[in-house]
């Protein structure tokens, strides 16, 4: 990635994007070893079985010691992908939720900037400055530019400069174009107030500067932050009505289910049957898969493909898993999107 960013500050032309070629995935090494697809037992898979396993799996698959809870994921069919997913609404009853009392007695008119403010008041803002034209000022010093780079005309970020920058950044994130440059296009299709905050060259140049700590330094100049909840693994689990991973979302997502939020959570916790569970408390799943989870779909896990291809399933609760083909098979789980895909754009 520093060596992308290099050739961008070195060409006013280039756009940074991945190289296919370099990118490599990261294996996925948690299979359920004793359990295997019906009517796939003799299906080979391109996937390598990584035997080094860094959490204690036993409590999760030695099927020997615990009774599998049996929910509805063992009865569900799959089939085409219909559409009509599950729609969930957040906070449908419009409840205070996670807001601090206090700030909704005080802060009940005030303008959105006033609400931006509290998660970037002057103390984050001079210390997002401080770094970003640190780290500028490393990228000048420490690497060969040439001539005509179009780093040679940054210039410091000042707090105006930067609550502009976020600004756009989270205004983006609202109003979603195919391309970053789109933003600044004068087409009447792609009009807006961006072109009249920030130059496009500008904008770019502080997001390739924007940084949250000193390289040089790694100790000073971190951002903090806090966990909402957790869960410490002591070893093997006494109860073993169901499997763990499951156990353990539910238990940390007590707080925050029946609320119409959607949980992005890591591959070895998701599953069928969790997505069922969550799905019947009004909260939408959305992850990669394991390819040997309990209740996944035999045709679309069993399923050879060619490099881009893809194969999807939706079952009677509106789940959806899709395989889709790059240099290894990637699985997704869902009850938020189907499969259709969009086309990202490269120069």
């Amino acid at each position: 990635m520093d060596q992308l960013i290099e050739d961008w500050l070195n060409d006013s032309d280039a756009e940074l994007h991945d190289d296919d070629d370099d990118y490599e995935f990261v294996h996925d090494s948690d299979e359920d070893p004793e359990w295997v697809l019906p009517n796939v037992q003799n299906q080979v898979f391109d996937e390598e079985v990584n035997e080094e396993i860094d959490v204690d799996m036993e409590a999760e698959n030695d099927e020997n010691k615990f009774q599998y809870n049996q929910s509805d994921s063992d009865l569900l069919t799959w089939g085409p992908i219909r559409g009509n997913l599950n729609n969930i609404s957040f906070n449908p009853n419009n409840l205070d939720v996670d807001v601090n009392p206090d700030i909704i007695q005080t802060m009940a008119d005030c303008s959105p900037y006033e609400f931006y403010k509290l998660f970037f008041d002057d103390d984050v803002l001079d210390f997002l400055i401080e770094e970003t034209n640190r780290h500028a000022s490393q990228l000048l010093v420490n690497r060969s530019v040439k001539t005509f780079s179009r780093i040679k005309k940054w210039y410091p970020v000042d707090r105006t400069e930067m609550n502009n920058f976020l600004g756009i950044v989270m205004w983006m994130g609202l109003v979603q174009m195919p391309s970053l440059s789109d933003y600044w296009k004068k087409n009447l299709l792609y009009q807006n107030y961006v072109t009249n905050i920030m130059s496009r060259n500008r904008f770019e140049l502080i997001l390739c500067m924007f940084h949250c700590s000193n390289n040089e330094n790694p100790e000073h100049g971190k951002l903090n932050y806090y966990t909402l909840q957790y869960n410490i693994y002591a070893g093997k689990n006494e109860v073993r009505e169901t499997n763990v991973s499951y156990k353990i979302v539910l238990k940390l997502m007590e707080p925050y289910i029946n609320l119409g939020r959607c949980l992005y959570i890591d591959n070895w916790y998701s599953s069928v049957e969790l997505a069922e569970k969550l799905i019947k408390e009004n909260t939408h799943m959305v992850e990669t898969l394991r390819a040997k989870r309990r209740g996944n779909p035999p045709d679309v896990i069993g399923k050879k493909l060619k490099k881009g291809e893809l194969i999807a399933q939706q079952n009677n609760s509106n789940i959806v898993v899709l395989k889709w083909r790059e240099k290894r098979d990637i699985h997704i789980i869902t009850t938020k999107d189907t499969d259709e895909t969009v086309e990202i754009r490269n120069r």
